[in-house]
This record gives C-alpha cells, structure tokens and sequence, in this order.
C-alpha cells in the first residue's frame, strides 16, 4: 500500500453538495501526494452516492478512503478516523471548505523544512470565500508552545492545523452518553500540554464560510448540549489561561457545563482552581439561567 505524505481527514454529516466542491479543489492541487479520508457520521443525506461516484468516475491523482459509521458526533468520527490515516501529515478539512490551489504543496513544504522530533503542528491560516482571513498569524515565523503564544498576543480566529500523525493518534476524544459535540480545541490544547511545539506560518491554504446549521454557527447551543466533554474542555483552559480574568472567566464557563451535567459536586471538578470554582457557582448559575430564559423565548 503506497503511503502518502498528507492524510486530508474530512468528518462530514449531510454535506453531500457541498462535498462537491471540496472534491474539486482537491482535483486542483498542484502536488498530489496525499490520500483523501472521509468519515460520514451517519448522513441521511446524499453524501454517500456521491463519495461512491467519486471514487469509481472521479480523479485518479489521488486516493479516496471512504467509510460511514452511526451517528455519534464529529468527535467520534475523528475517533475512528485513527484506523484509516496512514500519511506522514493529518490536515483536517471540513466538508464545507476548500483548500487553496496550493496547499498540498505548501504543507509539504513547511513540514520537510522544519519537522524536528518535538514538532507536533504546523499551523497555516484560513479565509473566507472572499478574502477576509478568519485569524492572523504575525508575519514573523514562529516555533514554540503554542498555547503561550496565541495567549501573549491575544490571537483569535480559526487557522489550518497540520498535525504529525503519530501525535493525532495518541490523542482520541473523551465519549458520553448522549452527548454529540466536542471541542476540536481539546485536541490542539492536550496536544500542547503534552510538550508538542508548533510552527506558525502567515500563509492563507484553506478556505471556507461558516453555513447555517454547522457545528461553528450552532456553537452556544451545540456546547450546551454536551456539557460533560465541554468541562474537559474548559478545565484545559483553565490549566493554559496566564491572566486572572482569564482564569476567572473559564472558571465560571466551567461551572456553567457542571450545573448542565447536573455534577456541580463530582470529584473531577476539583482538580483545578477549587476555591474559584466554588466562588464563581453562583455567576454560573445567574448566566445559565439568562442563557435558557433567552433561548426559550
């Protein structure tokens, strides 16, 4: 079996049209030395017919694993994606963007000038369909923790992750019971607080909007909705958070998805900051409860 360098790793639930062009722009790449992995979440939708279609009438140039499980979140589609990526490099898309002409090439590139034995990451930016980046990294190149330097400078926005393959798989999404979102931040920040570093380039590869009923767009109530892997989450910000308002913020969003899970008195709860947690109940229950008055109305 040919190992390519890049595994594109796309979990993806009803998305069939707009796979299509995602699928194009693969087609478009200037170097071709990737495989394409789709995980479909259970989709009801189309999107089986037309990966099939692609696979059978589709490009040549590059190789397509497809494979649908149940229904169990993007988080545990990315769970399962561990079994089929096999490239040096994962480049997680999502079935709604699309990749520059050049980005196949360019991660490549990047990775085979600065890939060092503690390089976990090597970030790219993102934009929109019309140019507007969704975050910006400094012109000047970075390698280090990444966690305390988006801090210091305050860096918002989504970027292009690549991450090495070995490390994405020594990393699998916490599962609950009924719960069907997870934050991909929980991966980025476990990856950091294990002692990866990461590359920081000012380089736009990936581009894509956010769509009414995505993950990103439905963000507050899709958190919400899954309050005990939104804990995990949000105890990692606290463990990274270099600022008392910072700390004091993530203290009380945390006690916020405890009250949700109904495990305000857990022993998990405690591992961090047990004092402010204790201090910030009452601010978390004020803000739950105005958050659910607001979305019952």
């Amino acid at each position: 079996m040919k190992k390519y360098f890049v595994s594109i790793l796309t979990a993806t639930y009803n998305r069939g049209e707009n796979i299509k062009k995602l699928y194009q722009s693969l087609a478009n790449q200037t170097n071709f030395d990737f495989e394409w992995v789709v995980i479909d979440d259970g989709s009801v939708d189309n999107t089986e017919n037309i990966m099939q279609g692609f696979i059978q009438n589709g490009s040549d140039d590059f190789s397509i694993k497809y494979v649908k499980k149940e229904n169990g979140g993007k988080h545990t589609a990315l769970n399962v994606a561990h079994d089929y990526v096999f490239g040096n490099v994962v480049f997680m898309v999502d079935s709604d963007d699309e990749l520059t002409s050049d980005a196949v090439e360019v991660v490549i590139d990047a990775w085979k000038k600065y890939d060092e034995d503690d390089i976990g990451i090597v970030a790219f930016e993102r934009m929109t369909s019309s140019g507007e980046k969704l975050g910006s990294f400094p012109d000047q190149l970075y390698i280090g923790s990444d966690l305390n330097y988006k801090v210091k400078l305050n860096l918002k926005g989504d970027y292009a992750e690549t991450i090495k393959t070995s490390v994405f798989k020594k990393f699998k999404f916490p599962v609950f019971e009924g719960e069907r979102f997870s934050s991909e931040g929980w991966l980025f920040k476990s990856i950091m607080l294990d002692g990866w570093q990461s590359v920081n380039i000012s380089y736009p590869i990936c581009v894509g909007d956010y769509l009414d009923g995505g993950l990103t767009r439905g963000g507050l109530a899709s958190r919400l909705k899954a309050p005990k892997g939104m804990m995990l989450n949000t105890d990692l910000n606290l463990r990274v958070a270099n600022r008392f308002s910072q700390v004091t913020k993530q203290a009380i969003i945390f006690d916020i998805y405890s009250l949700e899970a109904g495990e305000i008195f857990s022993r998990d709860r405690f591992n961090e900051y047990k004092i402010l947690k204790i201090l910030s109940l009452p601010f978390a229950a004020i803000i739950r409860w105005a958050v659910k008055m607001r979305r019952a109305i």
